[in-house]
Formats: C-alpha cells, sequence, structure tokens
C-alpha cells in the first residue's frame, strides 16, 4: 500500500515549535451542501468528506505520535447538529 500524503506535518511542527508541546488537538472543522440528494455533484461530495473526514484523520495522524510520545494528551472531535438535521428537510 503506498504511502499516505501528511499534509498536517508542517501545522504539527510549527504548533510545537510555537508552544513547546500540545496538550489538546480539538478537530472542529465542518461542512455541509444545502442541496438535496440528487443534486449533490462529486466534487461537492469530495469537498465535504475532505473537510469532514480527511481533515480530522490527517491532523489526528499527525499529532498522535507527540501525544504518545509524551504520555499525555488529549484528541477530541466533535461535530454537528447539522448531521441529524439534514432527515428533517426530506419530504416524506
Amino acid at each position: 500500500m503506498p504511502a499516505m500524503p501528511r499534509p498536517a506535518a508542517t501545522p504539527r511542527g510549527q504548533a510545537i515549535a510555537a508552544f513547546g508541546r500540545i496538550d489538546v488537538l480539538v478537530n472542529n472543522a465542518g461542512i455541509t451542501q444545502p442541496l438535496r440528494l440528487m443534486e449533490v455533484a462529486p466534487e461537492t461530495w469530495a469537498r465535504v468528506i475532505d473537510v469532514n473526514l480527511t481533515g480530522v484523520l490527517y491532523l489526528s495522524q499527525a499529532f498522535i505520535s507527540h501525544v504518545r510520545e509524551r504520555r499525555q494528551g488529549s484528541i477530541a472531535c466533535m461535530s454537528s447538529v447539522s448531521a441529524s438535521a439534514a432527515a428533517a428537510s426530506l419530504p416524506g
């Protein structure tokens, strides 16, 4: 399996250089698209997945080694009520 890109490695290094250590990573980014199911284009779907899932994966991967090395720290992942509110907008 090919190695996954690590785009979060630079922000990790910058944060540790600025603060000396990271105690908590909070993954709190998320987007939605106010579209009906049949209106969602592939590029729109890819953008939602990139922000909501891939960003969480890469940031968590980048920081988990720091947390493990220190044997201390937390990674928190936030969600939104938008995930449950989507069903309310569907007809029927």
